[in-house]
């Protein structure tokens, strides 16, 4: 089984917005109080359904140091 790493912003209200970088295109949103793996696997399964139905390559996930070396300045806390 294949990981997809996410990031993932938290706001001071619990709510919380991510995205698997990737999966160009696939998002995910809760609000505060919502279990967020459970939406977030949940939107991945769908953007892999929708490009299976499409005939379009589930692309292949980069291991975690790749993203840690290339994700701009202003993404990182």
């Amino acid at each position: 089984m294949a990981i997809y790493p996410a990031y993932v912003h938290i706001d001071t209200y619990g709510s919380a917005s991510g995205f698997f970088p990737d999966v160009k295109g696939c998002f995910f949103a809760i609000n505060a109080g919502e279990n967020l793996f459970a939406e977030a696997l949940g939107a991945l399964d769908a953007h892999f359904e929708a490009l299976v139905e499409e005939n379009i390559a589930i692309p292949l996930p980069h291991e975690m140091a790749y993203h840690v070396l290339n994700t701009p300045l202003g993404l990182r806390r």
